[in-house]
């Protein structure tokens, strides 16, 4: 496992290599194999209990997805811890109180820079992007020192050095610095429709909480942009869209918090990782399993893929032609990929639709050929009936069976 990882740290190093900015987004999510609970050693360490209190078959992850700041496209993986609490006995509150941060699982937020700024070259700016369970003092402290930026979503009313005022009432104070719309999908009961926001902006200094155990600045100097949606563009019934966000950003224009903004909000592509690996793609949640260390390494090799067919939809979607296919694809896998082309394009050299019309060995040329592996497309861009993540996998799997028999087929089968 420890090999597995070092080698998905290298790639990512190599591929964030050419980039200037990258957003290094991660969360957690649990996995939970209940299901196959009789089958399972109940001595079995990997595993252990859950969120649910009566679980006691689950694995947590936790990765660091390196995106791109310029165009969102996914590069790999700058940390990936996989776990389980084995037979640990659950922690209760106070005692959480009194845990050294070291040997919290909140630690995870801080291993993960520390993990992004060993790997991805100096030259490159980063940023942890994280939601609210992010906005931990030390954390934010502990991120900067190892040399990384962060952009975390507020979930804590701070105290600041300015008169002992709280984080939100010095953001009610400040000036509206301008408006924006901001379209939004509906989703959990919330219909589609385009916010109108208001964006605020200001720099303040925190002061370090008193539940802080581990040696920390007294003061941290940061910036936070508040956006929130007026009153008039939230439909009847539903609570208007807010963000209070905290950054090691300059933020002293509208320009720098909307970027901010824009950079928080591919935070999502981390959601579409965990539901490409789980029940719409790679169905982790059904895997039978019955070891945990083997486990695991199913669940970082699907993680893996995961990241590799989403970046696969990225460069489609965003016609990213100067990013080269090698950063996915080995040099076996785009010599198969040209072999293959001239069989899906129409053999009527006056024809141009249906045609793949990206520059050759790009990645949006790899994955214009992946998704017509797949079926079901038409190969026209402007087609409204695009290729998603489960189109993308399964022409990828396709392409895994013809790369082998390609191999198979170049060996002498005949020699002992």
């Amino acid at each position: 496992m420890d090999e597995f990882i070092k080698s998905l740290y290298a790639e990512c190093g190599r591929n964030v290599s050419g980039c200037s900015h990258v957003l290094c987004i991660q969360d957690t999510t649990e996995l939970n194999y209940d299901n196959i609970r009789g089958r399972i050693d109940a001595h079995d360490e990997d595993f252990g209990y859950g969120t649910n209190k009566n679980s006691s078959n689950s694995l947590f992850v936790h990765p660091s997805l390196a995106l791109d700041a310029s165009n969102g496209l996914p590069l790999g993986f700058s940390s990936l811890r996989i776990w389980g609490r084995g037979n640990r006995s659950r922690r209760g509150t106070h005692e959480r109180k009194s845990t050294l941060i070291q040997e919290k699982e909140s630690y995870r937020w801080l291993e993960s820079a520390q993990n992004t700024s060993e790997h991805i070259p100096n030259h490159v700016r980063k940023t942890m992007v994280g939601d609210r369970e992010n906005d931990v003092y030390e954390v934010m402290c502990g991120t900067l020192h190892c040399g990384c930026d962060f952009l975390i979503r507020s979930s804590s009313n701070r105290t600041t050095t300015l008169e002992k005022k709280k984080l939100s009432e010095i953001m009610e104070h400040a000036p509206v610095s301008c408006t924006y719309e901001l379209p939004l999908i509906g989703h959990m009961g919330r219909k589609n429709r385009t916010a109108v926001m208001e964006l605020r902006f200001t720099e303040v200094t925190l002061l370090a909480p008193s539940s802080a155990l581990s040696e920390v600045p007294k003061e941290l100097r940061v910036w936070c942009i508040h956006t929130k949606e007026k009153p008039e563009s939230v439909p009847e019934g539903e609570e208007p869209i807010e963000w209070r966000l905290l950054t090691s950003h300059e933020v002293t224009t509208s320009v720098q918090a909307l970027q901010c903004i824009g950079w928080y909000r591919l935070r999502w592509t981390i959601e579409s990782l965990f539901r490409v690996v789980k029940s719409k793609g790679f169905s982790l949640n059904a895997a039978q399993i019955e070891s945990g260390a083997a486990m695991k390494k199913l669940i970082g090799m699907a993680f893996v893929a995961a990241f590799r067919v989403m970046a696969l939809k990225t460069a489609h979607e965003e016609q990213l032609e100067d990013i080269p296919a090698h950063i996915v694809f080995t040099e076996a896998q785009i010599a198969v990929l040209k072999g293959i082309l001239p069989g899906l394009e129409p053999k009527s050299p006056r024809s141009t639709k249906g045609r793949n019309p990206h520059r050759e060995g790009s990645l949006p040329w790899a994955s214009w050929i992946i998704a017509m592996l797949a079926g079901g497309w038409s190969g026209r861009i402007t087609d409204k009936n695009r290729p998603g993540y489960i189109k993308f996998m399964q022409g990828w799997e396709r392409l895994e069976t013809i790369t082998w028999a390609v191999r198979e087929m170049n060996r002498d089968v005949y020699k002992d």
